[in-house]
């Protein structure tokens, strides 16, 4: 493991173990009121019903906020479990964009302006379309068939593969905004112009959006 990543880990550890400080103090300060609150009311029951009736909104916020606490609590523990876990190992791997979606991508791509190939584009090109999908037709190493339609279309890319297994996909997007707009209103994922991909349409930017990663 790296000193950088080491140091990181040390800092996340360092502010979990501040917040639990934080909050084992609220939860103390928390009891001990609870304790002078019940010594107060022993000899007030109606005093304590009428309160109860005047506070019950702010009450049931205060139970919410109590109840977020707690959740947030336990998670804090097993994140301060899983960094103390990982400072002892020698290395682990990280995957700092495995979440991201195709729009993700395409976002950081304009914000960086990071230069693209042609093919993400979209352009009228000279492609075989069949049962498979569309495909380039630009050399002679794809094989035509009697069943294949040879057609102009405005197709471009979204995942670039070994060739001719990835398929095109008609789309008017020229730009990167363009490409933006249109991923934003599409429920297939870019794998599902691979042949050799076999799962559902979708499924992995479903998975995804779904906070599955």
């Amino acid at each position: 493991m790296s000193n950088y990543f080491k140091n990181k880990l040390k800092d996340r550890l360092t502010y979990c173990q501040d917040w639990k400080h934080s909050i084992d103090m609220y939860l103390a300060n928390k009891e001990i009121t609870k304790l002078a609150d019940e010594e107060f009311y022993k000899t007030r029951p109606f005093l304590k019903f009428v309160l109860n009736i005047y506070f019950l909104p702010y009450n049931l916020l205060r139970l919410a906020r109590y109840l977020r606490i707690r959740h947030e609590y336990k998670k804090n523990e097993i994140e301060m479990e899983v960094l103390t876990k990982k400072l002892k190992e020698d290395s682990f791997r990280v995957f700092p964009i495995s979440n991201w979606t195709e729009v993700n991508i395409w976002e950081y791509i304009e914000q960086e302006e990071i230069e693209i190939v042609p093919l993400y584009f979209s352009k009228k090109r000279k492609v075989v379309v069949n049962s498979n999908g569309i495909f380039l037709l630009d050399d002679d190493r794809f094989k035509v068939s009697k069943k294949d339609q040879i057609e102009n279309l405005n197709i471009r890319f979204r995942t670039l593969g070994c060739y001719p297994l990835t398929s095109g996909t008609i789309s008017n997007a020229k730009t990167i905004k363009d490409i933006i707009l249109e991923l934003s209103n599409s429920k297939y994922s870019e794998r599902s112009g691979r042949l050799i991909d076999k799962d559902v349409d979708g499924s992995m930017e479903l998975k995804k959006q779904e906070g599955y990663f």
